[in-house]
């Protein structure tokens, strides 16, 4: 009880209630969060029995379970929750008849239920529908009472009693193999995410964020691929996030498929007239088919929309620098590079505009600043041409070159 008011005593204090929050989180991150009472309530229960299994058989971890990897529940004869009800009832009722003979079950029992249940989505719904973290401070009942059914095996008798540690010892050998294993996918986003796909192939955001990892990495058609999976999932609902569909028309335009980059943006643009993202992704499409006042529209319009909005920022500031204010150019590219630190354009930029000055030093340490932040794939044309600059200068060692 002390546990529970002082969950709800910082959840109060975080969000200004205790109930659910329209809006406070995303519908692909917990649907729970949008449907009503009833659906909560029953899919919660289901979910409970997924984390029961994942105790008893830690197989298919991942570290996503947003929309779809678990399907919002609508019936109360649904498998899923006849199954976890059954369990959780059988739980409880044979807690509560051995509480006098095993009496840690009975505290087990209730240490899991307590340590459960903030993060369940019963109460209120939550920041996500499922994670394996909200297992941790479970788990420790969940091992207690192992320990208390090995200790009941081993008082039957010496063979018993091996038989118990025998298949204790292997159970851990075992699970630490799994750890070791699982813990392997966590060394960078592409086998993190690659895990998470393999895992829970309907999670959309699993897609998105495997097919940014890739396009980090300049794997862009396997990038594309997985964007255009996250995106073709998500078009089943009835207002899809926009930031998929912008990393996808990237994805295209550094495929060279830029005529379809420009139908996506207007498509979303169609939905969400003024997101800055795909107003600003348009205004580059614009840029790149020769529109450039087209294009300087579009910036500023997605200025107008979302004044910090530092790539728009910098774009424009080409477009000014095209133009010849180069003064304006500049300000707009050192208000980008101080609103967005780890954008690599308006440091290109920069660099550009004091070798054509003359100044050296400058244009040395904002090219520098623009390797830093050009990795990822992103850029390589300009990477090769600054480091052949800075080679020129002289400035190779400094910016890593060997």
């Amino acid at each position: 009880a002390a546990e529970l008011a002082l969950y709800l005593w910082a959840r109060h204090a975080a969000v200004g209630g205790v109930g659910d929050v329209a809006g406070a989180t995303p519908f692909v991150e917990n649907p729970l969060a949008w449907v009503g009472t009833g659906p909560r309530l029953l899919t919660a229960v289901a979910v409970i029995g997924k984390g029961l299994r994942l105790l008893v058989l830690p197989a298919s971890l991942s570290p996503d379970y947003s929309w779809n990897a678990i399907p919002v529940v609508s019936s109360a004869l649904d498998p899923r929750v006849l199954a976890s009800a059954s369990a959780i009832v059988a739980l409880l009722w044979g807690a509560w008849r051995l509480r006098r003979t095993r009496p840690l079950l009975a505290f087990a029992a209730s240490w899991y239920a307590v340590a459960l249940l903030p993060g369940s989505n019963l109460l209120v719904a939550v920041g996500t529908v499922f994670g394996d973290r909200l297992l941790y401070l479970p788990s420790v009942a969940f091992c207690l009472a192992v320990g208390v059914l090995v200790d009941a095996v081993s008082s039957r008798g010496p063979l018993a009693g091996r038989v118990a540690i025998g298949a204790s010892l292997l159970a851990a050998a075992a699970l630490a193999a799994s750890t070791v294993a699982y813990a392997a996918a966590w060394r960078d986003e592409v086998t993190l995410f690659t895990e998470a796909v393999r895992a829970q192939p309907a999670s959309a955001k699993a897609h998105q964020l495997l097919g940014a990892a890739l396009m980090e990495e300049g794997r862009v058609p396997e990038g594309a691929r997985e964007l255009e999976e996250a995106v073709g999932a998500l078009a089943a609902l009835e207002r899809p996030p926009e930031g998929a569909a912008v990393q996808l028309g990237v994805a295209w335009e550094r495929l060279g498929r830029i005529r379809e980059a420009a139908a996506l943006y207007e498509e979303l643009l169609r939905r969400s007239p003024d997101y800055p993202d795909a107003l600003w992704r348009l205004g580059v499409v614009r840029w790149a088919q020769g529109d450039r006042d087209g294009a300087v529209r579009l910036w500023q319009r997605t200025l107008a929309v979302a004044p910090d909005h530092a790539r728009a920022m910098s774009d424009l500031g080409i477009a000014l620098d095209a133009r010849g204010d180069v003064a304006g150019a500049e300000r707009l590219w050192l208000r980008a590079a101080e609103l967005d630190p780890r954008a690599a354009g308006p440091w290109l930029s920069l660099g550009d505009l004091y070798a054509r000055r003359g100044d050296v030093a400058r244009a040395r340490a904002a090219w520098e600043r623009f390797l830093d932040r050009a990795r990822y794939g992103v850029y390589p044309r300009e990477r090769e041409a600054v480091l052949e600059r800075l080679q020129t200068l002289g400035g190779g060692e400094r910016a890593g070159v060997r």
